[in-house]
């Protein structure tokens, strides 16, 4: 069996060398990764960067993904409650529940109270009280087995300032 032999004048494989190194940079800056690397680059704007927008518009990629390979159901479902987290970041919390409703539909038991809880608590970093009560109430609906973990929850609520009618609420449901 033969080797391969180099040319004997290594100038004559400049040009391959160099239309491979181009080949792969503009693969590289192209972003035309699959859904797992789209994902790992929509994670990093989110945790690392606080570029919410950047990474709500990743992740929003990876769900509307209509190529191969295609996104895995573990992939859409982080994509798609990272997007969920990246819209309260950018001020749109309107409509929390009923999207963590559609997620939990399209999912199913990937959903967990931890899930919930980390809505909530974004939730409260944005001082978006209500909404964060109305997932309060509806993780204790889902998981009343957390109903403890929840009542957590309220009480971080009850320290950041409610109206009485909110404090009220969350007594009649036995979470204060």
């Amino acid at each position: 069996m033969m080797s391969p032999r180099l040319p004997a004048n290594p100038r004559s494989i400049f040009p391959l060398v160099l239309s491979l190194l181009i080949l792969a940079f503009s693969t590289a800056c192209s972003g035309s990764g699959g859904p797992a690397e789209v994902l790992s680059s929509a994670n990093r704007k989110f945790f690392s960067e606080n570029d919410y927008s950047g990474a709500l518009a990743l992740y929003e990629r990876v769900l509307q993904w209509k190529g191969e390979p295609a996104p895995t159901d573990a992939q859409r479902f982080e994509a798609a409650l990272n997007a969920l987290r990246c819209r309260i970041f950018t001020g749109q919390t309107q409509g929390v529940k009923a999207e963590l409703d559609k997620i939990g539909e399209a999912f199913g038991n990937k959903l967990t109270y931890k899930n919930y809880c980390t809505v909530i608590g974004d939730l409260e970093k944005r001082k978006e009280l209500k909404a964060a009560i109305d997932v309060l109430i509806e993780a204790g609906k889902k998981f009343p087995d957390y109903k403890e973990r929840f009542q957590q929850e309220a009480k971080k609520l009850e320290r950041l300032g409610l109206s009485n009618e909110d404090l009220e609420r969350l007594k009649t449901l036995g979470y204060l």
